[in-house]
This record gives structure tokens, sequence and C-alpha cells, in this order.
């Protein structure tokens, strides 16, 4: 498939092109598939080398990525004889969605592939992935990580009437690590873990005496570095007055010296 101008070289070409942000290839040695005519044994290597394709897809959100509440990570791995050898489709990493939408996503893309007939199809394959998260996007099929009842069409915070979840309407968030949360199931959650904070610093001052909060924090701080700027000061004193006194001592034995002298005369 590395022939300038075959069917497959110019599908990758345009691969990469439409989805240059989304898409790594890499030239690996070929997989041959089970089903492939004439090809060798099962879990055998042939002599061509073929390419292994990662696509990082999202949801189509527009320009509002903070919109996206899931991903997913599909893999592609053509044979060199590929496309009248079939690709092999997996999903080996997924954020935000359950086992039924990846295994889905993995058995529409196996549905296009078995009925490409020898014409290129990655680029179908892709965009079928994508509707489904965009679809999923719109209409989570996920439960809420605080309160685990599910969401309405559309990403409306309220619980669904089969869940019998009375959650305030506001919407859904989802955290760095994708979960997904009713805003206000989220904003409980920081309520509670700070009054957990604050309650385990109050036990850790009445065990030691010293006070945990971030106020004497800083108190401390501020005073310690005070403490070591008079300090500073104070040595700077001292030095000075050292000097100011061997200048006196000097001048006085100077005195002397020329008082020995007059009366030597």
């Amino acid at each position: 498939m590395d022939e300038e101008g075959s069917a497959a070289f110019e599908e990758l070409e345009a691969l990469k092109a439409i989805f240059f942000e989304e898409l790594s290839a890499e030239s690996v040695p070929c997989p041959t598939h089970a089903n492939d005519a004439g090809g060798a044994a099962n879990g055998d290597e042939c002599a061509g080398s073929g390419y292994l394709l990662v696509f990082e897809l999202f949801p189509s959100t527009g320009e509002d990525v903070s919109a996206a509440f899931f991903a997913l990570t599909l893999e592609v791995r053509l044979p060199c004889r590929y496309p009248e050898a079939v690709p092999l489709v997996s999903v080996p990493r997924a954020r935000g969605l359950n086992d039924a939408l990846i295994a889905e996503v993995v058995r529409s893309a196996d549905g296009l592939v078995a009925g490409a007939d020898g014409e290129p199809v990655i680029f179908d394959v892709v965009e079928r992935a994508k509707e489904l998260l965009t679809q999923e996007n719109s209409a989570p099929s996920v439960v809420c990580a605080v309160c685990l009842c599910g969401f309405d069409a559309g990403g409306s915070g309220g619980g669904t009437a089969a869940s019998g979840c009375d959650t305030d309407d506001e919407g859904m968030v989802r955290t760095d690590c994708w979960h997904i949360l009713h805003i206000g199931c989220f904003r409980a959650y920081l309520a509670q873990a700070l009054q957990n904070l604050i309650r385990g610093r109050r036990e850790v001052s009445l065990h030691t005496g010293a006070d945990t909060s971030v106020r004497a924090t800083a108190a401390v701080s501020r005073a310690a570095g005070s403490q070591k700027k008079g300090k500073k000061k104070k040595k700077k004193k001292k030095k000075k007055k050292k000097k100011k006194r061997s200048r006196w001592d000097d001048a006085d034995s100077d005195d002397d010296d020329d008082d020995d002298d007059d009366d030597d005369d």
C-alpha cells in the first residue's frame, strides 16, 4: 500500500490532511487477518509492511471544547494488501463512555469494513465513530459520579424520570479525569470536601496544639521572616558600633601617644 497513486496511498494522504490534529500514523509489520484471501496462517506476519492509524476522537461541539464530555482512541491496523484485505479496528482507550457504547463503535466499524468490498473505508469508519460520540454527548447514557443518577436528553442536570433522582436542573460538568457530574452534585461535593478539610485541620490542631489554619500558617511565616530581618538589623548595628568603638579607641591611643611625647619634651 506504499505505492504512490494507489487507492490506499491516496486515502492515507487524504486522512492525514483531514485529521491532521487527530491522527498519528506509523509503518508497522503487516498483520495478517484471518479472512485475508491467500493470507498466511492466523497469527503470522507477511513480508510487507502495513500501517497503524491512531485517531483521538471527540464529539462535534463546534469551538466549545469544554462541551465535549467524551473521548475515545480509535486504532485501525491496515494490512499491506489494504483495501483488498480487511483492516482491524479496535478501541484501546475511552474516557467517559460506558461499555455498551464502546461495543457499538466497534460493531459499527466492523459492519462498514465488511461491506466495503475492496474499497477505501477508513474515513467512513472514523466519521461514524464521531457521529456516535456526538449523539452520546447530547444525551449521555452514563450516570452522575456523585448521585449515580442519569442525565436527561440535552445534557440537563436533572435525573431521568426512571432514576427518581431529584437534582437541580443546572446542567452537567466534566472533570479533568473525565467524570461527568450534575453541576448541583459537583457543588455539593466540593462543599463537603472543604468541610472535611477544615474538620481534619481542627483535629490535627487539637492533638498537636498547632494552629494548622492557612491564615495562621501565613502569619507564622511572616513573623519568621520579620524575625530574620530583625536579627539581620541587630547584627548590622553591632558591626557599626564595633567600627565606631575601634575608631574611638584608635583616636584615644593617638592622643595618649601625643601626650607622652609632650611629657618627654
